[in-house]
């Protein structure tokens, strides 16, 4: 998983347009392809939108709504309250999701290989710029 992520942020810092070479990948980029990659709704991965509560939601959601906010902090400049925010979670709940994303990786193979299909939905469009630009 590190190999994949880091391949993610080297193309994205060589292609894109930021500030000190560092990529450009939106939250709402983030979220579509995990969404697609964990087939889920990207609105089952925003927060507070629904009557369950967090440990009701299915497994898939859960999962998924882990993988966005940890792809969002580590791929992203957005603050742990606003990533928090999007997808359900107290900014102090956003600072442990690395490590138990990370935890996942090791243990649930599925899991290891949805977040890898959501880093390469990521990476596609950073490594086509005849593609307007789009990310989503």
């Amino acid at each position: 998983m590190g190999s994949l992520e880091r391949a993610v942020w080297e193309s994205a810092a060589a292609e894109s347009g930021g500030a000190g070479g560092e990529p450009v990948i939106s939250i709402d980029a983030i979220e579509a392809a995990v969404a697609e990659a964990f087939n889920v709704s990207r609105r089952d991965l925003s927060g507070g939108r629904t009557p369950l509560r967090i440990n009701d939601y299915p497994t898939c959601v859960r999962q998924a709504r882990k993988a966005a906010t940890y792809l969002s902090r580590k791929l992203t400049d957005e603050p742990a309250a606003r990533v928090g925010a999007r997808f359900g979670f107290a900014a102090s709940t956003v600072s442990g999701v690395p490590k138990l994303v990370e935890r996942l990786v090791d243990s649930d193979p599925e899991f290891a290989a949805c977040l890898g299909g959501a880093l390469r939905r990521l990476q596609a469009p950073l490594g086509h710029a005849g593609d307007n630009g789009k990310t989503r």
